[in-house]
């Protein structure tokens, strides 16, 4: 009898301890300091549902992800929203007279806050080459990360 008391209590203890540490290892938003400074996610592009820009910012995002990753060999860099990065890089094609316009935002994970913004246009003919707009945009996007990241290593 006494052995089943023991055995029960320990169990117990197990499935306590184990809901604690589950539940630390389950947080959503990772501290602060596991969101490394030299992070970043890049989001899709988003056309706002404009089917004539759908395919040029489908393919700009994915060449902006890698071109930006090849600027910055020393920061992470990452496709989407991921939950450990430390700045998010969101991009709006939009419609804008004979072409588009390209505004690319970076956003401070830690609080939501917009860290930097900028604008490219991009000339009708410059959408049939989204690899070349992907790299004017990476070199903008990779100024404003690094004034973001610049800003933040100085707070």
């Amino acid at each position: 009898m006494l052995a089943l008391v023991v055995a029960a209590g320990a169990f117990g203890l197990f499935v306590l301890s184990s809901a604690v540490i589950f539940s630390q290892r389950g947080s959503v938003a990772p501290r602060e300091e596991e969101r490394p400074l030299r992070s970043v996610g890049v989001a899709p592009i988003d056309a706002h549902g404009d089917a004539s820009l759908a395919v040029a910012a489908a393919r700009m995002g994915e060449e902006l992800e890698g071109e930006l990753a090849r600027q910055m060999p020393r920061a992470r860099v990452v496709a989407g929203r991921a939950a450990d990065v430390r700045f998010y890089l969101e991009g709006e094609l939009r419609p804008s007279g004979g072409g588009a316009e390209l505004v690319l935002r970076v956003i401070d994970a830690r609080d939501g806050r917009e860290a930097g913004r900028t604008t490219l246009h991009v000339a009708s003919s410059s959408l049939r080459e989204p690899d070349v707009v992907a790299r004017n945009a990476a070199d903008a996007a990779r100024r404003l990360v690094t004034t973001a990241m610049l800003g933040a290593a100085a707070e």
